[in-house]
């Protein structure tokens, strides 16, 4: 009989551990509400994309391990949704899933392409699942570079989270909240 005071106590413990775990994760919830309020929306999303301001959204990443120059990309066309593949390189929704996007919708690629929830991503998921500014797909050296912007869910491709950045092939499919994509080259 001496054991079940023991095992009340730890009882008492774990329950207390268990309150404070869920209490963490609901204040955590909050505050990345709170965050994402608070983003600035531009009026303008057009001026966004300049060179100019590409080159600071990429270097500004703790993870920029190499800086893209206005050298390193080639400029095209906007990047709204086009239900036909174009002949140049694009993402396709394979896979919608809470994100508000269509399946087998078509984004073309620029020079350098954002992904996530904030007003000002070239690409915008509306998907819980999805940071602010989660992924930016660019050139470097003739080649798509998928890089995650430290999300807080993390980039997939093929399946696999990317620990910083890949290299993206034709059908690499690329994984951002509940929501995947095909690249086509």
């Amino acid at each position: 009989m001496p054991y079940i005071g023991l095992i009340q106590l730890i009882g008492k413990y774990l329950f207390l551990a268990g309150l404070y775990v869920f209490l963490f994760r609901i204040f955590r919830e909050l505050f990345r509400g709170l965050r994402h309020e608070a983003v600035v929306e531009t009026s303008e999303p057009a001026l966004a994309h300049t060179p100019e301001r590409l080159r600071e959204t990429v270097s500004a990443s703790p993870a920029a391990r190499a800086p893209v120059s206005v050298a390193d990309v080639t400029p095209v066309a906007s990047t709204s949704p086009v239900e036909s593949t174009p002949a140049r390189p694009c993402l396709v929704v394979k896979n919608p899933g809470e994100a508000g996007v269509r399946a087998g919708e078509v984004f073309p690629m620029t020079a350098a392409v954002t992904i996530g929830r904030a007003a000002d991503n070239s690409i915008r998921i509306s998907d819980r699942y999805v940071s602010n500014h989660h992924a930016i797909i660019f050139l470097k050296s003739g080649r798509r570079i998928l890089r995650d912007r430290d999300s807080t869910n993390g980039t997939l491709r093929n399946g696999r989270r990317i620990a910083d950045e890949a290299v993206l092939n034709s059908g690499d499919l690329v994984g951002i909240g509940t929501v995947e994509f095909q690249y086509r080259a």
